[in-house]
């Protein structure tokens, strides 16, 4: 209501398709997209790019913001279960959901933070076929 908040979606044609759990996959966009627009609603404007290209041999999917950013003492306790930054309306659980999904994938995990500016989250997946989860996603 009272924040300037834009969305990029910035896709590339003709990506390879990946193998994965759609809802697992689903969770794991869901709750970085929800970080990042608290972020940006704290700092009370900015935008969040989505994005989706080819990188080192697989795909990479990219959510950067213009948000907060991660402090960095809270950056090393970011993936720990339980932990969170948002008292009672956090459930602790939303990176370390997105760890998870991201080793079943086979997909490596990156996080960027700059304090005050902003956080970059990417996973770079394998293509399909080139990969099988390591299990399936509860």
């Amino acid at each position: 209501q009272n924040s300037e908040f834009a969305l990029i979606l910035n896709i590339a044609d003709n990506l390879a398709p990946i193998t994965g759990d759609s809802h697992g996959l689903e969770s794991a966009f869901i709750n970085i997209i929800l970080n990042s627009v608290h972020a940006i609603r704290e700092k009370k404007t900015g935008h969040l790019r989505i994005s989706a290209f080819p990188s080192k041999g697989g795909i990479e999917v990219a959510f950067a913001d213009t948000g907060t950013g991660i402090h960095p003492e809270v950056l090393p306790h970011i993936f720990e279960p339980y932990y969170t930054t948002k008292g009672e309306t956090g459930t602790g659980l939303g990176m370390s959901i997105l760890q998870n999904v991201a080793e079943i994938h086979g997909a490596e995990l990156k996080v960027e933070s700059q304090y005050g500016e902003g956080t970059r989250i990417s996973l770079t997946f394998p293509v399909a076929n080139s990969v099988k989860l390591k299990r399936p996603v509860a």
